[in-house]
């Protein structure tokens, strides 16, 4: 686990590791876990796979029609999928802290944006990496919490 040294401003935690190593079985985990501690969660996914389908109405509003950005909602906010082009990691960071207390951030391991740890599920042999999440949130929720 990486640490950085200055105290960060937003609590982000990273986890990183291949395919198939439990990362997404181990934040939904850890998130329902601090969910029960009262924190709002948020979280963040890198993909490779295309995202918005071409010829589907969202990627036309946006592709064709020039729209900045385009959402879709079921029966009035049951779900909600919003389609940003061009927006990075740190715009979304920035939209999610409004209304959540952390953000797990699952990959972009080439990042720049600062976050308070990363965990390699590759180092964490012999651990649970959902308790692991939830202990490494609750340290930088103290840390940046004015005492």
């Amino acid at each position: 686990m990486d640490q950085p040294g200055r105290k960060p401003q937003r609590c982000i935690v990273q986890i990183i590791g291949p395919r198939d190593s439990g990362k997404t079985s181990s934040i939904v985990k850890a998130s329902r876990a601090l969910r029960e501690k009262g924190l709002r969660v948020a979280v963040v996914k890198s993909t490779h796979h295309q995202i918005d389908i071409r010829g589907k109405d969202s990627w036309r509003y946006i592709n064709e029609g020039g729209a900045v950005a385009a959402a879709i909602i079921k029966n009035l906010g049951e779900e909600v999928a919003i389609f940003i082009p061009n927006t990075g990691l740190e715009k979304i960071l920035d939209m999610f802290f409004e209304i959540a207390d952390v953000v797990i951030i699952e990959g972009f391991k080439n990042s720049s944006v600062e976050v308070f740890t990363t965990i390699s599920t590759e180092k964490v042999r012999g651990k649970d990496l959902a308790d692991l999440i939830v202990e490494q949130v609750l340290k930088c929720l103290e840390s940046i919490t004015p005492a």
